[in-house]
């Protein structure tokens, strides 16, 4: 039987091989290279990202501090009486026995039930919730604590 000598050499496949070799490197070389351009970007876009949070951030802090300066707290101070009044009213009306346990009046009833007609901030914003807590002290007195809560204002121990 006679052999077939078509195909590669060794020298051939040295050749062949080395050339592969040096287009990998070349390929890893440029991987590497654009990665690390990626991911200087990356730190470069991030550092800015961050100073535009911090400046919203302290942009924020302004407006809210010129709100609070802002806000009119005789304003908030007649809403909760208002609310205190609209409490008592309902509770006359249903005659509530507060003598043991204590009645949470949420605004949503009071407004319901036409109590009150509306629960605005001092802009007539309708961003305001509250509620009233009711008891009976040892007098057969009502106690009604009530608080608010608004877009600028919120009653201690809301």
């Amino acid at each position: 039987m006679k052999l077939n000598n078509n195909g590669f050499g060794l020298r051939d496949m040295i050749i062949y091989t080395s050339v592969l070799l040096l287009f990998l490197l070349f390929a890893v070389y440029s991987i590497d290279s654009l990665h690390k351009t990626i991911e200087e970007d990356h730190l470069e876009y991030n550092e800015k990202h961050q100073e535009l949070i911090e400046k919203a951030k302290e942009e924020n802090k302004k407006e809210e501090e010129t709100e609070k300066k802002t806000v009119d707290y005789n304003y908030y101070s007649n809403l909760e009486d208002l609310f205190k009044r609209a409490t008592m009213n309902y509770i006359n009306d249903y005659n509530f026995d507060l003598t043991v346990d204590i009645e949470k009046v949420s605004s949503d009833t009071l407004i319901g039930l036409g109590y009150i007609s509306g629960f605005k901030d001092q802009f007539g914003n309708e961003t305001c919730t509250g509620y009233s807590n009711v008891y009976q002290d040892e007098n057969l007195e009502y106690v009604i604590k009530s608080y608010i809560s608004c877009s600028n204002y919120m009653t201690e121990g809301y």
